[in-house]
């Protein structure tokens, strides 16, 4: 959390937030990566939402939460 508000301090505009998925095809290298490491961390689409109401506390600027469709169908849309 303290490099995301960091990044917010240093005068970013946005926050963009990605929900891991476990077969993230259509990204590259990195987010791939990413995304395996924080599924293995235990990363999921609660803690990603807890991540973005403990940032929003913090911050007025915007946070764009980037990922799928699977992990919104799975988890329900209404819900999400």
């Amino acid at each position: 959390m303290e490099l995301a508000l960091g990044v917010l301090d240093a005068r970013a505009d946005m926050l963009e937030i990605g929900i891991p998925f476990s077969d993230p095809l259509a990204d590259g290298a990195v987010i791939q990566k990413s995304s395996h490491v924080a599924i293995e961390n235990g990363v999921n689409l609660d803690t990603v939402f807890e991540f973005s109401r403990l940032i929003r506390a913090k911050t007025d600027k915007p946070l764009i939460l980037m990922g799928y469709a699977n992990p919104v169908f799975r988890y329900g849309v209404k819900r999400f």
